[in-house]
């Protein structure tokens, strides 16, 4: 027997009194619940190049949550405007404190138009940028 592929016109839908769709002919899921076994398991896989949530998405657990790209100790920033990009840490407008030891293979940087204020000595084995200003106290 040759396999035949399953093609849809409008969609698919659940069993419901009145259907609700689900997959729609250009393959959008839209999904209003989840169904969840009586462990409060939860299976199966969605793949799709974007998904919009229009509520809040509990997405439990840090440790779930898996964004590529960034460099070691480098974060995530927002413009404001609900963009996300990675950023070195420090690199907004509150730069935290003033290390006393910048360790090899790493950067610290003062940015623009902020400042690094110290009392102690630095003890510098890695590279410290200082586009702003560096004062001692």
């Amino acid at each position: 027997m040759a396999e035949k592929q399953f093609n849809s016109v409008v969609g698919f839908s659940v069993g419901y009194e009145t259907p609700i769709g689900v997959i729609d002919a250009n393959a959008n899921v839209t999904a209003n619940y989840l169904f969840v076994d009586n462990d409060a398991n939860v299976t199966g896989n969605l793949t799709s190049n974007t998904i919009t949530v229009n509520s809040y998405a509990n997405l439990g657990n840090v440790g779930n949550v898996y964004i590529g790209g960034g460099s070691s100790g480098q974060v995530l920033s927002t413009d404001g405007l609900g963009n996300l990009s990675w950023a070195n840490s420090g690199s907004g407008t509150g730069q935290g404190l003033m290390p006393f030891y910048i360790p090899g293979n790493t950067t610290y940087t003062v940015y623009q138009y902020q400042q690094g204020l110290f009392s102690i000595p630095i003890t510098v084995e890695g590279v410290l940028e200082v586009d702003g200003i560096l004062v001692q106290v």
